[in-house]
């Protein structure tokens, strides 16, 4: 039995979890005081692939490179069970899916009609919203993954809220312990747009009454540096400590209208799991489908695996274990170095992926 007649999964470009306050984004600031807001949220990976996957799959980054060899046999079992279900599933994203068989993975049922493509993400928040208005009599699963937000940091010029800007873009390339706050302010002026935007959809999704009994989750596919730790690491994809694997979370149910706030680490792999079994009414246990757990049933410790393209590590306690360089380094401050005294939890981790 469906519980919802919509489910909302709205993904932002390299959303750094420290931009989500009233002076960047007041519009999901706002939306923060009736949805929960998961404060210390991890990514599945610090770079976009891996990201998706997590968010999509509920499970570990380390499973995809095996699904995409044959995406035809291992589709997202979550979006297979909308489907089954009679969700009426729909794609806005200005980011191309069909790279590393995303699309395959997450969305074979979806036919090109539903799928909408544009290099602006106005254009395609005005395509939501025409089509949102459109009355159906089925379930839907709308999905918009809004890149305005990556390097090199798009948006009008009014949103130049934010300034000095770069003189020259990019520079820091030249100079890795360059000046962070022309940088930080184009990325922010870019997600003070996209927080325009997504304020537009949650404004008449509440306008036509579908908030009411609908699932909304809003996220990041990673997040972003600024050489915040001082050792010369910009963007993403380059370590996995907080600046680029922390990400906002924010999962409004049917029928909240109070705050909520959850101290204990939750995971891009816990989405799907909450969302099968509070949206979907999916009875199986948790894990027997993914690596993740209910978000809203966390427990004080656990470990996760994050992934990059060409790397992988495991997470647990604050420390990262990089398993391709031996590193191990604390997740909020990469110059301080950590031993490894909780190999049980590393022995847990190891099976968890073996799974």
């Amino acid at each position: 039995v469906c519980s919802s007649d919509l489910i909302l999964m709205v993904v932002l470009e390299s959303w750094q979890a420290d931009s989500l306050n009233a002076e960047v984004m007041p519009h999901l600031s706002k939306f923060s005081q009736h949805s929960t807001r998961f404060e210390k949220h991890l990514s599945s990976g610090a770079v976009t692939v891996p990201g998706l996957f997590g968010l999509m799959y509920g499970l570990h980054p380390n499973y995809f490179e095996l699904f995409k060899s044959s995406p035809g046999r291992n589709p997202s079992l979550f979006t297979e069970t909308m489907h089954q279900l009679g969700y009426e599933t729909r794609v806005f994203t200005s980011s191309n899916l069909d790279g590393f068989s995303l699309r395959k993975l997450f969305f074979p049922h979806v036919p090109e009609q539903r799928i909408v493509t544009d290099a602006s993400d106005e254009k395609i928040v005005a395509g939501y919203l025409a089509s949102a208005s459109v009355p159906s009599n089925k379930p839907r699963f709308d999905f918009l993954f809004l890149t305005s937000s990556h390097s090199p940091y798009t948006y009008p010029p009014e949103y130049a809220r934010f300034k000095p800007l770069p003189t020259v873009e990019g520079g820091f390339a030249l100079n890795r312990q360059a000046d962070a706050v022309p940088y930080k302010n184009d990325y922010h002026n870019s997600l003070f747009y996209l927080d325009t935007l997504v304020g537009k959809i949650l404004a008449a999704e509440k306008k036509s009454g579908a908030l009411e009994n609908s699932w909304i989750v809003i996220t990041g596919d990673h997040a972003e540096e600024f050489n915040e730790n001082r050792m010369g690491y910009w963007g993403h994809g380059s370590n996995f400590t907080r600046w680029q694997t922390q990400t906002p979370l924010l999962v409004m149910s049917p029928g909240q209208f109070v705050a909520k706030q959850e101290k204990n680490l939750s995971l891009h792999q816990d989405v799907v799991p909450t969302l099968m079994q509070e949206a979907l009414g999916c009875a199986a246990p948790v894990n027997t489908y993914s690596n993740g757990l209910n978000l809203f049933q966390l427990p004080e410790q656990r470990g996760t695996i994050l992934s990059s393209y060409m790397t992988q590590a495991y997470w647990f306690d604050d420390m990262v274990f990089d398993r391709t360089t031996n590193k191990k380094y604390d997740w909020r401050d990469i110059k301080q170095t950590r031993s490894l005294d909780d190999t049980e939890a590393v022995r847990a981790l190891i099976l968890e992926e073996r799974r």
